[in-house]
């Protein structure tokens, strides 16, 4: 099963310099120096880790009936919007 590379070119977010980084559904495969690239080019940076997250996409964390799904649901959009790696935190009274 074969599986479908992508890349995607841009400005290092430490560096400013551009780079290539190839990429599949599982994991990041290359990453090299790039020529150029376009001038409306993504700033390319690592993914986030917030270290506490109560709720997101309208989830809340701390509700007596949060399900599964609803936890996966907030899951997905963290990832989808940067931020993969995260602390789920409970607040007290």
């Amino acid at each position: 099963m074969s599986t479908h590379i992508q890349s995607i070119t841009g400005r290092h977010w430490k560096t400013g310099d551009w780079i290539s980084i190839e990429f599949n559904q599982k994991k990041i495969l290359c990453v090299s120096s790039a020529a150029h690239g376009s001038r409306n080019a993504p700033w390319l940076a690592p993914s986030l880790l917030d270290l506490q997250v109560n709720g997101y996409g309208g989830v809340d964390f701390q509700k007596q009936s949060l399900t599964e799904a609803s936890l996966m649901k907030a899951v997905e959009a963290l990832n989808r919007d940067g931020c993969p790696r995260f602390f789920l935190t409970l607040t007290t009274s």
